[in-house]
């Protein structure tokens, strides 16, 4: 999902984006990553669920598209 770039700077996925979206840190997790990567996805997901944290789904636009939003910074 992130990986160290030969400029020694991570670069995440095209699926999986750590954002704020009006002033809330996030992950941003596309729904094709389940089927494009399920592995990813189950892992994410078991995370979410050992540390109780809240899911949102916040619309169907993809990551690339999201990031011309107001309000929506991403990592």
């Amino acid at each position: 999902m992130a990986s160290f770039g030969k400029d020694q700077r991570l670069h995440y996925s095209n699926a999986v984006k750590p954002s704020m979206v009006e002033g809330e840190k996030c992950l941003v997790v596309e729904n094709s990553l389940k089927e494009t990567n399920p592995t990813a996805f189950d892992y994410i997901m078991q995370f979410v669920r050992a540390n109780r944290l809240q899911v949102s789904q916040v619309c169907e636009t993809k990551i690339t598209e999201l990031e011309q939003q107001p309000g929506v910074k991403t990592g």
